[in-house]
């Protein structure tokens, strides 16, 4: 598992409020028909192929987090968002990374070794630069 974090100057509301419009224009729906939700779109592979990616929302609390797995074929990708108050004015927004391949060991070691602290540089500034983002949209808005 990768994370990155952030702190960013709103209320805890306004900063999920912010990340539940996001989700929501995501998955084409509103807001309080997020839980449950997924949806398909055809993309194409690193090597150019066509995919198709499932997504659902596999856990949502208000306030708190919201979870989305990603399949394609065997890739399982799990990316949560948890919103903490760290005072009235001060929200940390985790996102943390999961993934695992349920066919292929070798693919579920390769996600693991990506997850090492030496190899996920990439994979966290990847994390940082979504927060980084969210943050500016967020703290943007009504400045």
């Amino acid at each position: 598992m990768v994370s990155s974090e952030k702190l960013i100057s709103r209320n805890v509301h306004t900063v999920w409020r912010q990340i539940e419009a996001e989700f929501a224009k995501a998955f084409k729906c509103k807001v309080d028909e997020l839980p449950g939700r997924e949806i398909r779109h055809k993309t194409r592979s690193y090597v150019g192929n066509p995919i198709e990616v499932v997504q659902k929302v596999i856990d949502y609390v208000p306030e708190t987090t919201i979870a989305i797995r990603s399949e394609n074929n065997s890739d399982i990708v799990v990316s949560r968002y948890t919103v903490t108050e760290v005072d009235e004015t001060i929200t940390k927004v985790e996102l943390e990374l999961e993934g695992k391949n349920d066919k292929s060991v070798l693919r579920s070691w390769n996600y693991w070794l990506m997850s090492l602290p030496v190899l996920r540089s990439g994979t966290k500034k990847r994390l940082d630069l979504q927060l980084n983002q969210l943050k500016s949209v967020i703290e943007s808005e009504g400045a």
